[in-house]
């Protein structure tokens, strides 16, 4: 078994982390943001559907809003958090090739290193924005969630127009800057409003950028020529985005599976219901009891919870209440719920629901984890992409501020598979084809240790070379 609830700690240790800047947990009205900024969301459906993931993800879904008698076992955030771990579990990517490379090194390995939280909220709301910005000479990179971002603009699959939402709270206010990036073939603006307001729940009206310390340095608006692409990067989720096909943003890796998980909650709360409503109880007459002056109870050990007085006006002193729990069968009813949903997620068997209950035959298993194994590969492709243009932002960015001087930037990616695949068998077997001449000993070092080219020749015994 993986994981069945949550560790909702966890969770919150790393969103506080100081690098994710970006990183905000309110919910944002996206049409407001992108009103603000003289301009209109492209979607509104995908705004409506992020919003929903939004809220499934902060264990406040519409059902459970609607009766508090709900109870939530918190399975979106499960399935995004479990999907994070399998891809980014073993993830090792490295930048090198000259003083260039060097220099954006340490925004680079700070990407990576914190990839388990943006591939989170990724999977979470179908996408993640990476927006490398520059202070004081070095680069910095906020990650900006789906429900604090609205695109307002796009070509195909390349997005040219997006207004990005950050937030501050101090004394009680909130202050709000908006940023809206825009690419009109090759010039590229971008623009900066700030806003204060006394809820949450709205931007409130326009300040300047310098009545907060933090935004004072931000200039009002900036352009650029010769610019070929975004100055960000979105990171989306593979497959088909069945809620506007012509989007090009991804959609949430449970949206599948969300009236799925309404009814394993529903399951869920109705087990909790019926271990509550057959708790024993002894109802007892009221002459059985003894009585001080003032009507209380003084019969030794009274359990008030146990032993509940009523007028029977009957012979009969005590009654026992201890219905038999039907246990079995509401845990097979919400194992069944949970692995409904680990295949409308891509999940293997087991990563819900009960282990003992889903290994029966070799081809069960087998399609099992062919299926978890290729989800997690489909999104590490995106990862691999995602941080391959985060390099080009990165690299720009260089040449705009004139950081370090122009070189080659390689990359060397490395996602260990072992937990979906058999990694010693698969090793064995290149083992066998470089012996054969099928592969080169520069190709197997590449597979093996995530090298490049240069770095798998550089470390090849003389004997090989």
């Amino acid at each position: 078994a993986v994981c069945h609830i949550a560790d909702l700690e966890e969770k919150r240790k790393m969103s506080i982390l100081s690098w994710l800047k970006g990183a905000i947990c309110k919910l944002f009205d996206t049409n407001e943001l992108a009103a603000k900024m003289q301009t209109l969301p492209a979607d509104k459906d995908m705004t409506e559907a992020v919003r929903l993931w939004a809220e499934c993800y902060r264990c406040t879904p519409p059902w459970a809003v609607a009766d508090s008698n709900v109870r939530c076992l918190n399975l979106p955030y499960s399935v995004a958090h479990e999907m994070a771990r399998l891809v980014t579990l073993e993830l090792n990517s490295e930048l090198t090739g000259s003083p260039r490379a060097d220099h954006l090194s340490d925004a680079y390995s700070q990407a990576v290193a914190m990839s388990p939280v943006w591939v989170e909220y990724a999977c979470a709301l179908g996408g993640v924005f990476l927006k490398p910005y520059v202070s004081g000479g070095k680069i910095y990179t906020d990650i900006i969630q789906a429900d604090a971002a609205a695109v307002s603009g796009y070509d195909g699959d390349n997005i040219t127009e997006c207004v990005f939402a950050d937030r501050i709270v101090r004394k009680g206010r909130y202050f709000t800057r908006l940023e809206k990036h825009s690419l009109t073939g090759t010039n590229y603006t971008v623009v900066n409003k700030a806003y204060v307001s006394d809820s949450s729940a709205q931007i409130g009206r326009e300040i300047a950028l310098g009545a907060v310390a933090e935004w004072a340095d931000i200039a009002p608006s900036a352009t650029f020529s010769g610019i070929k692409r975004p100055l960000f990067v979105y990171m989306k989720m593979p497959g088909a985005n069945i809620i506007d096909r012509r989007s090009p943003l991804g959609v949430s890796v449970f949206n599948a599976a969300i009236s799925t998980i309404e009814e394993a909650d529903m399951q869920f709360t109705r087990g909790i219901w019926e271990f509550e409503g057959s708790e024993l109880a002894v109802y007892a007459d009221v002459t059985a009891v003894q009585r001080g002056n003032d009507g209380t109870e003084t019969a030794p050990k009274f359990n008030r919870r146990l032993i509940k007085t009523l007028d029977f006006n009957q012979d009969q002193a005590f009654n026992v209440f201890s219905p038999q729990i039907r246990e079995e069968a509401q845990r097979n009813g919400l194992n069944n719920l949970l692995r409904q949903i680990e295949r409308q997620c891509g999940l293997a068997f087991g990563t819900l629901s009960e282990v003992q209950d889903t290994d029966k035959t070799a081809t069960e298993i087998k399609a099992s984890k062919q299926r978890s194994y290729a989800t997690v590969s489909a999104i590490q492709a995106n990862v691999r992409k995602a941080l391959t243009e985060f390099v080009q932002v990165l690299d720009m960015l260089c040449d705009i501020h004139e950081l370090a001087p122009r070189g080659a930037c390689e990359q060397s990616f490395d996602f260990d598979d072992s937990l979906v695949t058999d990694s010693e068998t698969e090793q064995k077997i290149w083992l066998q084809e470089v012996s054969a001449g099928i592969m080169s000993p520069v190709e197997y070092r590449m597979k093996r240790y995530g090298e490049t080219e240069e770095q798998a020749a550089a470390m090849l015994p003389e004997s090989f070379e």
